[in-house]
Order: structure tokens, then sequence, then C-alpha cells
């Protein structure tokens, strides 16, 4: 019997090894790319090189001969390519009145600053009257679903009305369109959504047992005119409308945030709490359904995400038309007391009150909302970029350059303050530009 030998065995294994590489070359996935996006819905997949106010933005395509540079004013944001969830510091949330927040370890808090340790932008001074509310124990929400990424895993009532593109779902006639969501007992459900009228009219149905049609179950939130209704499906009645002015608006934030031990349900528009109800009768999210009715189409959905809710709501300091005088602390025996908070000093926080003057360990502390009397509010700039981190911070800042994969920025919060990009997911450019996203075609 002939064999191949000692040689043919050698050859063989080469043969087989040089296979075995370029297989493995061949299989191996891409590179994840970030997401350039423009005002007119255009996108471009690449990496973000840097980017300055003089000179706009540069941005990398391997099959372009040379980096391409674009005029800021028309982009809209950079979606970062993915990485690995970041470790790190963290532990409390600090809630600046320009509606950022800040994620770290409180190092300590007198009348001027309060010091933070944060994960993306290292240690931090905040001047005290930027500071809306502290949340010494919060903890990152899980996230229970996050999109759209396509039409996959939508039921809808008719697929020839709707369309995805542009990370977008466009409803484009008056049919529902749902999914279903694994609910906990305490969750908020959020989104972008733009509409072509004076105003929207849409709904949606959370916790209904279907997602084939209109649910007979669950809660309907209705947002159109000048109001904003709850309905208990199944019901004869809903609760009690709520007044909101749309007037001026084409799109707008929505968060809907319900618990079901406290049969609460409320409505943030832009991070505004806009509307809010007390459930007299049984909590009625009992199925997984997550449905969407345009009652005026078209409309377009986008940047939804569901996840836990630790049942808090902004700080009335953001929002109170008149001013708070003294600071309000909560503690997790549900005590509450108002004062002035001096300080915090090696994880205790000393407060003055009418009476007394007390101290408090911080890990007994559920937050700390600040006097609106002497609050100020970061000023807008041109440049001003919003990142949103990976870790649930979002901080603005006057962009003074991008380079080497490392934003630098100032911002009358803090002073001046650095992060690597790869920490963000998001960075949004021309963040007061009313300008709705215009995709042509349909919309």
């Amino acid at each position: 019997m002939t064999g191949l030998g000692s040689e043919g065995d050698r050859y063989g294994a080469r043969v087989l090894s040089i296979a075995v590489v370029t297989l493995m070359t061949v299989c191996r996935a891409p590179a994840a790319e970030d997401v350039l996006k423009f005002f007119n819905g255009d996108r471009l997949h690449g990496g973000l090189v840097a980017v300055s106010p003089t000179n706009g933005l540069l941005w990398h395509r391997d099959d372009a001969a040379a980096d391409i540079r674009f005029a800021l004013e028309n982009v809209q944001d950079v979606v970062v390519a993915g990485r690995d969830a970041q470790g790190g510091e963290g532990g409390s949330a600090v809630l600046l009145t320009n509606g950022d927040k800040l994620l770290g370890r409180i190092v300590g808090l007198d009348e001027q600053v309060l010091r933070l340790s944060t994960p993306e932008a290292g240690p931090l001074e905040i001047r005290r009257p930027m500071i809306a509310a502290i949340k010494p124990g919060h903890r990152s929400s899980n996230v229970i679903y996050e999109g759209p990424t396509g039409l996959d895993g939508w039921t809808m009532q008719d697929p020839a009305c709707f369309e995805y593109k542009n990370d977008a779902i466009y409803v484009l006639r008056q049919v529902t369109i749902g999914r279903l969501v694994k609910f906990p007992d305490s969750f908020s459900v959020e989104l972008d959504i733009e509409w072509r009228g004076p105003y929207p009219d849409c709904q949606m149905v959370i916790g209904g047992e279907t997602v084939e049609s209109y649910p007979s179950r669950g809660y309907g939130v209705r947002m159109y005119g000048s109001s904003i209704r709850l309905y208990r499906n199944g019901s004869s009645s809903g609760l009690p409308s709520q007044s909101y002015s749309f007037d001026g608006k084409r799109r707008a934030h929505v968060r809907i945030c319900m618990n079901k031990q406290a049969r609460s349900i409320a409505v943030l528009i832009d991070g505004v709490v806009a509307a809010q109800w007390t459930d007299p009768g049984d909590f009625a999210v009992n199925g997984d359904g997550l449905v969407f009715y345009a009652q005026q189409a078209p409309l377009r959905i986008n940047r939804i995400r569901v996840t836990e809710w630790d049942g808090e709501l902004p700080s009335p300091a953001v929002q109170a038309s008149g001013a708070a005088k003294e600071d309000t602390v909560d503690l997790v025996n549900g005590d509450r007391f108002t004062g002035e908070a001096r300080g915090i000093v090696d994880g205790t926080l000393r407060l003055a009150t009418s009476y007394a003057e007390m101290e408090v360990p911080l890990n007994r502390v559920v937050r700390v909302v600040f006097s609106a009397e002497a609050a100020e509010r970061a000023r807008r700039n041109r440049y001003d970029v919003r990142a949103r981190f990976r870790s649930g911070a979002l901080m603005t800042v006057n962009l003074l350059s991008l380079a080497e994969g490392v934003v630098r920025g100032g911002s009358e919060n803090f002073g001046e303050a650095e992060f690597k990009l790869r920490d963000a997911k998001l960075v949004e450019f021309n963040i007061y530009n009313d300008r709705v996203n215009n995709d042509g075609g349909t919309w």
C-alpha cells in the first residue's frame, strides 16, 4: 500500500493550515463602524476622525481616497461603534438644571461645589447652583428592549403601511404596530416621535393582551390637540385628561413611567412631567403588548427604550414655576426633611433644619433636591454637543475639539472636561436646532 509518507504529510498539513487561515480571514466579522447622520436623513458608515468648530467634522471611509470633511451645521449626530459595557465608579446620580445627568462617586459637597469622581470624565467640580438634585443610591436600570433595528419582531396590522429606514419606523396610515415586551412591575417606555400636522394624534397601548390589533386591555396613552389622556382599556371611562400644549412642536421625546405597586402613571414630554395619574382601580398592565396607533398619520417613531424604572421622576426644582426656598432630603425609610444641605464629608450629609442640625449617612439618603431659589442654568452655545454615555450618563459641553478619540469641551456647570469618544454611544450636534428630520419620499 502506498502512502504519502512524511513529506506528503507535511505538505498536506501546510495546505490544511493555509486553508484554515484563509477561511478564518474570509469569515472574520467586519469591524464595527460609526454611523454619521445628517438632518436630511442621509447617513454614512465609517469612522469619526476629528471635529472642531472652525474646521467641521472629518470622516474616514476605507473606500474613499482621503478623509471627508463636512460642515457641522448639517450634522445631526454620530452613533459611536459599540463596545462592552463600561465598569468603573458609580453609585450616585447628579441631576443638573440643564437636564444633564452625571454618574459617579460623590467625594464631597460644600457651599460652592460638589466634587464627583466620574468614570467618563474623571474628577469634576460641579457648581452648586447648577445642581437640581442628587441621588446617592442610584443604580443603572436594566434595559428590556432598545430599538428599532428593523421590522422583525413587530406585528403590523397592514405591513404595506409601514416603512423602516434611518433607524426609525414610519407609520403611513391609521393602523397599529406592536411587539411583545416583558414588563416588570415598575418600568418606563421612552421614544422619539415626529409628526407632520400642527400637533400629534397618536396612542400607545401598554400592557395589553394582544399586538395583533388595537388591544382591549392595558393602558392607552393618547396625545392629541392640547391634552394628554389616559384610557383604561376595557373600562367604560378613562382617567381625567390633562392639558399640555404641543404648539410649535413637530417632534418630542416621550417617556411613560408606570409602577404597579403605587398604581401610578406619569407622562414626560422632553424631560418634563406633563401628566400624572394614580389609578383608583387595579393596575391594568396584565399583558406583554406594546402597541402604537397613529390616529393621524404619518408618524415617525425611533429610539424606543423600555427599562426598569426606579420610581423617581425629575426633580421638582427643575420644573417648578415658583422657586423652592429650601433643600429637601428624602430618606430610605420614607422620612423627609427640609432645610439647608450644608455639605457632604466622609459619606455623611450635614443638614441644617429650622429645629436642629443633623448628620445623615449618605447611604440612608434617597435624594436631595436643592432649592431652586438660587439655581442657575448653563447658557446655550452654538457648538454645544450632547454625549449619551453607555453608563446612562448624559453630558453637554461646548465643543473645543475632538481628536485622537478624545472629546474636549467646556461647561458653566463644571468648567473644562474631556472624555474618550468610545465611552459614548451617541454624540449629538446642533442640539438646539428645531429642524425636523426630512427623509424625503413618503415622509
